[in-house]
């Protein structure tokens, strides 16, 4: 194990416990529970951006400050806007 591993190794065993760092990295180790995790992961991460896409929505103004372009709020209902500057015709 390298010296980085064995500090993260270490990390997760003060912060998770023994049994979690040793399971986490005898997953590492095993190539079937590798690929287990890297599609759950990729699952979880698909699930999430569909979730976050469908409560994003662009916001196009005409007199938006052109620092503020690109700029994401965040409202009280977990809504996202996107706030972009309005190009003049």
């Amino acid at each position: 194990m390298g010296k980085d591993k064995e500090e993260f190794k270490k990390r997760m065993t003060e912060t998770h416990g023994s049994e979690v760092a040793d399971a986490f990295f005898g997953a590492i180790e095993n190539p079937k529970l590798l690929q287990r995790v890297k599609e759950g992961t990729r699952a979880a991460a698909e699930e999430a951006r569909k979730a976050n896409k469908e409560k994003t929505r662009i916001v196009n103004r005409a007199d938006l400050d052109p620092r503020l372009h690109g700029r994401t709020i965040v409202k009280e209902n977990g809504d996202r806007e996107i706030l972009r500057k309005a190009k003049r015709k």
